[in-house]
């Protein structure tokens, strides 16, 4: 079984997607599949199910954000987690 991937573990981190837990998959997919999902929160502090082999094969780098998207205040490594957690968020309550 060489060819056997380890599932991913809560904490691991795969681009910008932090690993959470194992989820059910969605109900869109549930009766089709069997692969495995998991709960994961982006950088951006979103959070999404994604399936063990996007995240395994590093087709699933982040949620789908773009940094471009952010304010220039909110670019750069000097800038905490928390301030572009709550700039997600903003942004979000903004289009509801």
């Amino acid at each position: 079984m060489d060819n056997m991937r380890e599932p991913p573990k809560s904490g691991e981190v795969y681009g910008k997607l932090t690993v959470k837990k194992r989820v059910p998959a969605p109900k869109s997919v549930a009766s089709r599949t069997s692969k495995s999902y998991w709960l994961c929160e982006c950088s951006c502090g979103k959070e999404l199910k994604v399936r063990s082999d996007r995240l395994l094969g590093g087709t699933k780098p982040n949620c789908g954000h773009k940094e471009s998207e952010w304010s220039e205040e909110l670019k750069g490594p000097d800038v905490a987690y928390s301030d572009r957690k709550q700039y997600h968020l903003d942004k979000k309550n903004e289009a509801e």
